[in-house]
């Protein structure tokens, strides 16, 4: 590690200002990956579905931290009820929210139930930290109608309550909500 640091405190200081990368960018160059704990935000929800209101909270957060988030979706038998989509689904959703938005979410883990010491657990396993926990809106009112645009067959109020990157996924949606 010593000779990493060396060579981050030689470019650092030989390299002109306006050259320079950022601290981040300047670490991810030299350490290795395993060596880097990356600052994150954590949000915690069950994307029942994923909606815009979801996707703004992202963005604000990374307006405010200056971090990506870890987006953590809880995957309870208590909430079965009120949990439409499979968890296989909501996944297949958030990694398409990650794959579209890599400057607002980092990871996208799961999690039987919010316990902060298993959370803790399955970020470090990942090589992250959460400086913060954000909850997502349960009672959110876009999710509630996406799930009703859904049960209804409404497609343009589905797309209009969810980002664009899920849009295709309304027909795989729309039929374990039938299925409920």
């Amino acid at each position: 590690m010593g000779d990493i640091l060396s060579e981050l405190e030689m470019y650092l200081l030989d390299t002109p200002e306006e050259k320079k990368l950022s601290d981040w960018e300047s670490l991810r160059r030299y350490a290795s990956p395993e060596k880097i704990t990356p600052r994150t935000t954590l949000m915690v929800g069950r994307f029942q579905p994923f909606t815009v209101t979801d996707l703004e909270n992202l963005k604000a957060i990374r307006e405010v931290t200056g971090n990506p988030s870890v987006l953590m979706y809880i995957r309870s038998h208590q909430w079965y009820a009120n949990t439409p989509f499979k968890s296989a689904t909501v996944r297949e959703m958030l990694d398409r929210v990650k794959e579209t938005y890599p400057d607002l979410v980092c990871s996208v883990i799961c999690s039987e139930k919010w316990d902060p010491s298993e959370v803790a657990d399955l970020l470090s396993k990942n090589g992250m930290r959460a400086d913060k926990v954000v909850e997502s809106d349960h009672n959110s009112i876009k999710a509630t109608i996406t799930r009703l645009a859904l049960t209804m067959g409404s497609e343009n109020e589905f797309k209009r309550c969810t980002p664009e990157c899920i849009h295709h996924m309304y027909g795989i949606l729309r039929e374990e909500i039938k299925g409920k």
